[in-house]
């Protein structure tokens, strides 16, 4: 499993072995006990994305340009995939 958070969002990505993307949007609730274990992790999308035997996502690599947000992936099988992020 790879995963990906950038500091100044509120979204992290994970790659899993079956060659799936999930997403998860970070919410946090108040906890006193431990506050920095808070986060939610309710909400997510999952996307089948790569080969379920032999896709495994080893890299995710974020791409900011001029016209919007991208996400590489790459998997254990030699593929590589650009996905468009939609705010």
């Amino acid at each position: 499993m790879c995963s990906y958070c950038r500091p100044d969002d509120n979204h992290v990505i994970l790659g899993f072995s079956n060659g799936i993307l999930r997403i998860h949007r970070l919410t946090s609730r108040p906890i006193k006990a431990t506050p920095f274990f808070n986060w939610q992790l309710d909400d997510f999308w999952l996307l089948s994305l790569h080969d379920a035997h032999n896709g495994a996502i080893r890299e995710i690599y974020p791409i900011d340009t001029v016209f919007g947000h991208l996400i590489l992936t790459c998997a254990a099988d030699g593929s590589i995939l650009i996905h468009e992020v939609n705010e």
